[in-house]
């Protein structure tokens, strides 16, 4: 009896109506689409993983009774709440990038006050010297 949680990777590819060089360089290579290997070594693709990667797959079921069609909603609900939670988690990632880039800048405008303040003040500097020039033009009369 075939298992029909899983797909080979030749219905996975008919499934996405993708090329096959595509599903393998853009998802199997890349590592977004998993694939594992059954007992006998053969290659296959769990549908959840098809349909978490490829949401718009129509599958035809092979019977198209109420259990059937409840399985399917089953399915589509537990990849929708795999999904909500990939989101959810990115979220996060994003916020806490966020505000380690807000400390980072708050760390690095200390730093530049820090150095401008300890910087000689131009315009002290620049008095001083012309304080200097005078008294050299004096001396040389």
């Amino acid at each position: 009896m075939k298992n029909t949680s899983r797909l080979t990777i030749t219905e996975a590819i008919a499934l996405s109506g993708i090329s096959r060089s595509q599903f393998y360089s853009k998802y199997i290579n890349n590592g977004r689409l998993s694939k594992s290997k059954d007992a006998h070594g053969k290659l296959y693709i769990e549908k959840s993983e098809l349909y978490r990667v490829f949401p718009d797959i129509k599958t035809v079921e092979e019977s198209t009774d109420c259990c059937s069609k409840i399985n399917t909603l089953e399915q589509q609900c537990v990849l929708l709440e795999l999904e909500n939670k990939y989101l959810k988690d990115q979220l996060e990632h994003y916020k806490l990038l966020e505000q380690k880039s807000f400390e980072r800048e708050k760390s690095l405008q200390l730093t530049i006050n820090h150095y401008q303040q300890s910087l000689p003040n131009p315009d002290k500097k620049h008095k001083s010297d012309k304080k200097k020039h005078k008294k050299t033009k004096k001396n040389k009369r």
